[in-house]
């Protein structure tokens, strides 16, 4: 049987042609080098619920860690979107505040309340 007509793999064996990295290889740090700079940015992301643009500081020290480590290829971070007027600008824009969750709406939910409340009641009489 040919692989390329399988339900389970649908694409031909060939496979689509796969793009390299827009800046290159991301080796993992071995070394730690860049463990401190990574966990403040991800302990920023948690503080702003993954608002990554209420980190551009946090990511770009990490990133420039990462290259001063030859860790990542070398590049310009102002260029690519770090810069301090373009930090500063994505700060001052205001949070949008989220709506409070309401609870998950449940058919029959308030009947088989009444339903508990009344067999409760008739066990306490």
């Amino acid at each position: 049987s040919d692989s390329r007509f399988s339900i389970m793999n649908s694409v031909p064996s060939r496979g689509l042609p796969v793009k390299p990295p827009q800046f290159g290889s991301f080796p993992l740090d071995h070394l730690s080098e860049c463990t401190m700079e990574f966990q403040r940015f991800i302990q920023c992301l948690k503080e702003h619920d993954g608002m990554n643009s209420k980190c551009k500081r946090e990511s770009k020290v990490y990133l420039q860690c990462r290259i001063d480590n030859q860790l990542m290829a070398e590049m310009d971070l102002d260029k690519a979107g770090f810069s301090e007027q373009h930090i500063h600008d994505v700060e001052s824009i205001p949070e949008v505040v989220q709506p409070t969750k309401k609870k998950a709406f449940v058919a029959g939910l308030k009947y088989a309340e009444g339903l508990r409340q009344a067999q409760n009641k008739n066990k306490s009489e």
